[in-house]
C-alpha cells in the first residue's frame, strides 16, 4: 500500500514574519542575558562562580551584544550578505568568548562529590569544537556567497 503524501508549502510572507518573531525573540532572550550575567555574582545564587568570573563579565556581556546585533541584521533581511558575515562575526567572537571561559575556568566545584569540572570542561570543548566547525562553514558560505539556512529559496 502506497501513501500519498502532499506538502503544504507556508507562503513566504508568513514565513518571513515567524522567522522575524523568532529573532525578536533571540534579541528579548539575549538582553535578559546580559541583565543576568551582570548581576549573577551580586545575586550569590550560583555558588560555584568564582570571583574570577567577574573577569569575564565584560567579555561574556560583549558576545551576547553581538549576538543582538546580528539578530537585528538577520531580521532586516536573513539572506543577505551582511547576514552572512553577522554569522561568522558571532562565530569568532563567541569562539574567542568560550575560550577565554575555558581558559580561566571560573567555576569551583569543591563543595561536589561529582566531577563537575570534567563536565563543564567537556561542555565547554564541545561549544569550542562546534562553533569552530560552525564559523568555517560561514567562510564556505560568504566564500560561495550562499545561505545554507533552510529557508533558502
Amino acid at each position: 500500500e502506497q501513501r500519498m503524501t502532499t506538502r503544504t508549502r507556508i507562503p513566504e510572507e508568513l514565513a518571513t514574519a515567524g522567522r522575524r518573531f523568532g529573532y525578536g525573540v533571540a534579541i528579548a532572550i539575549n538582553l535578559v542575558l546580559v541583565w543576568v550575567v551582570g548581576n549573577l555574582l551580586e545575586w550569590e545564587l550560583v555558588g560555584f562562580l568564582t570571583g574570577e568570573f567577574a573577569d569575564l563579565v565584560p567579555l561574556i556581556q560583549l558576545g551576547l551584544w553581538v549576538t543582538i546585533a546580528a539578530n537585528v541584521v538577520y531580521a532586516m533581511d536573513d539572506r543577505s550578505f551582511a547576514t552572512r558575515a553577522a554569522k561568522l562575526v558571532v562565530d569568532v567572537v563567541n569562539l574567542f568568548v568560550t575560550f577565554r571561559v575555558f581558559d580561566v575556568f571560573p567555576f569551583d566545584f569543591s563543595a561536589h562529590t561529582f566531577n563537575w569540572g570534567f563536565v563543564f570542561r567537556g561542555v565547554l570543548l564541545i561549544a569550542l569544537v562546534g562553533t569552530a566547525i560552525s564559523a568555517l562553514v560561514h567562510v564556505g558560505e560568504l566564500l560561495r556567497g550562499s545561505s545554507a539556512s533552510p529557508h533558502q529559496s
